[in-house]
C-alpha cells in the first residue's frame, strides 16, 4: 500500500502539471482522483490548500 505522504506528493505534482494560471477544470480534477484512486474530497482539499481555482464545474458550484 502506498503511504498517504507519497499520494499527497504525487497529487501535488499532478495538480501543478495540470493547472493553468492557478486554475484547473473540474473534469481534470476528477481524472486525477480516479488516476490516484482517492476520494474527490481529498483532491478538492489539496486544490484549496494550493489556492487553485476550479473552472468548468460539472456540478455548477464554481
Amino acid at each position: 500500500m502506498i503511504s498517504n505522504k507519497l499520494i499527497d506528493k504525487e497529487l501535488k505534482r499532478l495538480l501543478i502539471e495540470n493547472n493553468n494560471e492557478n486554475k484547473i477544470t473540474c473534469s481534470k480534477a476528477n481524472e486525477i482522483a480516479k488516476l490516484l484512486s482517492i476520494p474527490h474530497k481529498r483532491v478538492g482539499d489539496m486544490i484549496n490548500s494550493m489556492k487553485i481555482k476550479i473552472t468548468k464545474c460539472e456540478l455548477g458550484c464554481f
